[in-house]
C-alpha cells in the first residue's frame, strides 16, 4: 500500500521534529516485538477448548505482521523527512558555494 508522506513547509512541523518522532515509534514498536517474541506461548495453555490453539495462533500472526506493517510505515515516513533534511542541507551548500565563488571569484 502506498504511503502519504507529509508535505514540509516553513508552516508545518519541523523535518527533524518528524523524523525523530517517526523514528521513535518505530523504534518503540520494535521493541514491542522482540518483547511478544520472548514471550511464552504454546498449545498447553489453550488445548482444553477445542480449536482455540489454531485460533489463537492465527490471532497472534495476524496482530505481529500488524505491528511489523506499523514499523514499516513509520520508517518510511523517517525516510522521506531524512531524504528531505538532506536535499535542504545540500540545497544550503551549494547556495553558500555559490555565494563565497561570487565574492571570491
Amino acid at each position: 500500500m502506498p504511503i502519504t508522506t507529509p508535505f514540509i513547509h516553513s508552516n508545518g512541523t519541523g523535518p527533524q521534529c518528524l523524523l525523530d518522532d517517526n523514528l521513535n515509534a518505530r523504534n518503540a514498536i520494535e521493541d514491542a516485538l522482540r518483547v511478544i517474541q520472548k514471550m511464552e506461548f504454546n498449545a498447553r495453555d489453550y488445548y482444553p477448548v477445542e480449536g482455540s490453539w489454531d485460533k489463537a495462533k492465527a490471532e497472534r500472526l495476524t496482530h505481529i505482521e500488524s505491528l511489523r506493517n506499523a514499523s514499516q510505515y513509520f520508517l518510511a515516513i523517517a525516510e522521506h523527512c531524512s531524504d528531505v533534511i538532506s536535499q535542504r542541507e545540500g540545497e544550503i551548500a551549494s547556495r553558500h558555494l555559490a555565494d563565497y565563488s561570487r565574492n571570491n571569484g
